[in-house]
């Protein structure tokens, strides 16, 4: 239940699943580019809410949540749906939801 920002929504079935709270993201669910109030909404949410996690992509320029989460004492941690660095074989996909529950837990817990 800690509320947390990411770079998109794609994950709803695991936050659904796992009661995570993601409340808010820097892409659209368009995958449009995010224009300057998308951006300043973000950044107002992060602070209100002193938000203390943000997760962003491998295949994503972190910079607009960085900057979003700036001198607001957000911690950027990296989910990697893709699995780029697990080995491919038989247990892929169990290794890669627990690299992706090792990143959620790893920075909601801190």
């Amino acid at each position: 239940g800690v509320p947390f920002v990411a770079f998109h929504d794609a994950h709803a079935y695991l936050e659904h699943r796992f009661d995570l709270a993601n409340v808010g993201t820097v892409a659209a669910g368009d995958a449009s580019d995010p224009g300057a109030a998308h951006m300043v909404e973000l950044r107002d949410k992060i602070a209100e809410k002193q938000l203390k996690c943000g997760f962003t992509e491998p295949q994503y320029d972190p910079i607009l949540l960085k900057v979003a989460g700036e001198n607001l004492g957000l911690r950027i941690s990296e989910l990697d749906p893709l699995g780029i660095q697990i080995e491919l074989g038989p247990d892929y996909y169990l290794a890669l939801l627990r690299s992706l529950a090792d990143a959620l837990t790893g920075c909601l817990a801190e």
